[in-house]
């Protein structure tokens, strides 16, 4: 039951690993699921669950052109394959929750916490006020300077950030207050230190989470919505392994999991971890290790898509995956399990919820120009927040 649950709480694929010399393992973000033992298995994988955020237009059709135009016809980039389609899906009918109600949901999963909502509720709950709270919000925030409303709670969560962490040093926050693609922001953007990329470099966050394959299992779940189960325990606690005498840290990790029963959930994990490597355990930039040139290229192979993306470090990798199909339907993915989670959903009822919003919640993440505010407009005018 507990396994059951870790799934549905990280909201992507499930892999089944053996645990023999497996190094993976995170807490999860919501405290659930952390003790979860992996057990034996083949590697086969059960496809993401790709989910996204809604647009900004509030479900009107009218909008529709602009919300195509937002996405963009290049979509998927040079690694794109076909998504779901970009028109804005059809609103919601009901029965829909009293306006009470549905605001106290969105309150709770946007600031973890009751809050007064920015304007005065209507009598009668609709899709489109839905749409029109979280426009309010954003646009409160955008006057008064301030973060994306509940970015820094969703980044913790997203990043597996514990409380006792070094603070983050890009405002991500602000950035995600605009309406350029997630991703793109989160990958892409380069930090005051000319060698770091992304938000993955943080030191902040590579300091808690030194050993590759946890990097890259924590990237796998966040960016592409895979789900690896991990060994017990809190990878928190779990000391950086000290490779042996002339090894690189990557070239022991590659000699430990070189068994049948290791390579199917490590190739899921381990290249994304690798491109990190020019980190150290505590995120020091380094050129060399064990006296050898760093390397951290290497290949990954998108598990939807099949394509295979080629990259020399982490800002290369972040690059190629930001506009590809695989990593918007997994942030959307991770994104619905975390606001599922906030919300307090039984993982039996969580599990329904996610199968009747998948579709309507990829269609309009992309028709929405796959922003942060796509992905909090998508979960107000969910079924799990507005129907009964």
């Amino acid at each position: 039951m507990r396994r059951q649950a870790l799934w549905l709480l990280l909201g992507g694929s499930l892999i089944a690993c053996s645990s023999s010399h497996y190094e993976v393992g995170r807490m999860d973000p919501q405290g659930a699921g952390a003790n979860s033992a992996s057990s034996g298995g083949s590697g086969n994988i059960m496809p993401a669950t790709g989910l996204g955020g809604a647009t900004s237009s509030a479900g009107n059709a009218g909008n529709a052109g602009s919300a195509e135009a937002r996405a963009g016809t290049s979509f998927g980039g040079e690694l794109g394959t076909t998504c779901v389609p970009s028109e804005v899906p059809a609103p919601l009918t009901g029965p829909f929750q009293t306006p009470g109600e549905v605001w106290t949901r969105i309150s709770l999963f946007v600031f973890e916490q009751g809050t007064a909502p920015p304007s005065a509720l209507p009598k009668k709950t609709t899709y489109g006020w839905a749409a029109q709270v979280v426009d309010e919000l954003f646009a409160q925030a955008a006057e008064a300077g301030e973060v994306a409303p509940g970015s820094e709670n969703f980044l913790r969560s997203w990043l597996g950030l514990g409380s006792d962490a070094d603070a983050l040093t890009q405002d991500w926050g602000r950035l995600l207050a605009t309406d350029a693609p997630a991703l793109e922001l989160l990958l892409e953007t380069p930090l005051s230190d000319a060698k770091r990329v992304g938000i993955f470099s943080e030191q902040a966050w590579l300091k808690q989470y030194p050993p590759i394959s946890t990097r890259g299992f924590i990237m796998s779940r966040a960016v592409l919505g895979l789900a690896v189960p991990p060994e017990p325990g809190n990878p928190q606690d779990r000391p950086d392994s000290t490779p042996a005498p002339g090894y690189s840290r990557r070239q022991q990790l590659e000699a430990s999991v070189a068994f049948g029963s290791c390579s199917a959930c490590h190739a899921l994990i381990d290249p994304l971890g690798v491109s990190l490597e020019h980190f150290d355990g505590d995120g020091v930039y380094r050129t060399f290790d064990a006296a050898q040139p760093v390397d951290s290229s290497g290949t990954y192979v998108l598990r939807q898509s099949q394509r295979s993306i080629s990259f020399k470090d982490v800002g290369e990798l972040g690059r190629k995956l930001a506009d590809t199909c695989d990593a918007s339907q997994g942030l959307a993915s991770e994104y619905l399990a975390l606001g599922l989670t906030r919300m307090g959903v039984s993982p039996g009822d969580w599990q329904t919820m996610h199968e009747d919003d998948l579709l309507r919640f990829q269609q309009a993440f992309v028709a929405g120009g796959r922003s942060y505010r796509a992905l909090v407009t998508a979960f107000a005018q969910s079924a799990a927040v507005l129907e009964r």
